[in-house]
């Protein structure tokens, strides 16, 4: 009797090891899904950010007495609009109105990436008629910066004139620091990202 009562005792801290394990790798593979998710998700719309970045449309020349339109690219430290290339591979093409911006909260905010099509009359753009917008979940924190020909990195770019010759948006995602995303804004078609292999000068911060 006593050898039964051994034997039921072991194989229940055996079961029992066994089911804690289980919850262990399944919580374990509920984290790797949620962060390949999240990696996919970051993939997607850093690669639409640097592609509909990097073609700006260039400063209009002045007219006497003609209506400015509002910059080609301006910003501050937690959003950024600019007129650029449509990247031709998500399906419309051509010139754009972007708008990206954080919608910050407690547990983590989404950035989302507006897109409009553009219109010479000085109205107010028509966000997300053509398609949803593009967006980043549990982002906790941006900073976006933009870099004159000083090589000076600014809060913020309103110069209806001149492009910033880099724009950095640093990105902290579920606690995480992302890797700076750096875009060098063309109006002749030639904007690269130069986040690799290039040296970011200047303190950020």
């Amino acid at each position: 009797m006593i050898e039964v009562t051994v034997a039921v005792s072991l194989v229940a801290v055996i079961l029992l090891g066994m089911l804690s394990a289980m919850r262990t790798l399944g919580g374990t593979a509920e984290r790797v899904d949620a962060l390949v998710e999240r990696s996919e998700q970051m993939r997607a719309a850093v690669e639409f950010l640097r592609a509909s970045l990097a073609v700006v449309q260039g400063p209009p020349p002045v007219v006497a007495g003609a209506t400015v339109e509002r910059p080609s690219l301006q910003g501050g430290p937690q959003g950024l609009e600019w007129i650029g290339l449509f990247p031709a591979r998500y399906g419309a093409g051509g010139m754009h109105r972007f708008l990206l911006e954080l919608d910050s909260q407690p547990q983590g905010g989404t950035l989302t990436i507006h897109f409009a099509a553009r219109q010479r009359e000085r109205q107010a753009p028509q966000w997300d008629a053509i398609a949803p917008p593009v967006s980043i979940e549990h982002v906790d924190r941006l900073l976006i910066r933009y870099q004159d020909e000083d090589e000076q990195w600014l809060e913020r770019w309103d110069a209806g004139d001149v492009l910033p010759r880099r724009v950095l948006l640093r990105l902290w995602v579920a606690g995480r620091v992302w890797p700076d995303i750096v875009v060098a804004p063309s109006a002749e078609g030639y904007g690269a990202d130069v986040a690799r292999g290039e040296f970011v000068h200047g303190p950020i911060r």
